[in-house]
C-alpha cells in the first residue's frame, strides 16, 4: 500500500504542476520534498499523516491540501 500511495501522490501532484522529489521517512513522521515547476521552488513539507497510513482518497486529499497550503505560504 505505501508504494501505491506514493505513486498516487505523484500523479495528483503532477496534475497541479508539482513534482515529488523525495520522501524522507522517520519513525514518527514523513517529510516530502516537492518542486513547484512554475516557480522552481523546492519545499520541505511535513504531511498531516504518514504516507504508510494513507488508506483512502480523503487521506490523500489531506496531504495534497497541505502541500498546496505550504506553497501559498512561501
Amino acid at each position: 500500500m505505501p508504494k501505491q500511495a506514493i505513486a498516487k501522490l505523484k500523479i495528483e501532484l503532477a496534475k497541479r504542476n508539482l513534482r515529488l522529489l523525495d520522501v524522507y521517512k522517520f519513525k514518527n513522521k514523513d517529510l516530502l520534498r516537492v518542486l513547484d515547476l512554475a516557480s522552481r521552488k523546492v519545499l520541505l513539507i511535513e504531511p498531516p499523516l504518514q504516507l504508510t497510513n494513507i488508506a483512502s482518497s480523503d487521506d490523500l486529499a489531506k496531504v495534497i491540501e497541505k502541500v498546496i497550503q505550504a506553497l501559498k505560504e512561501k
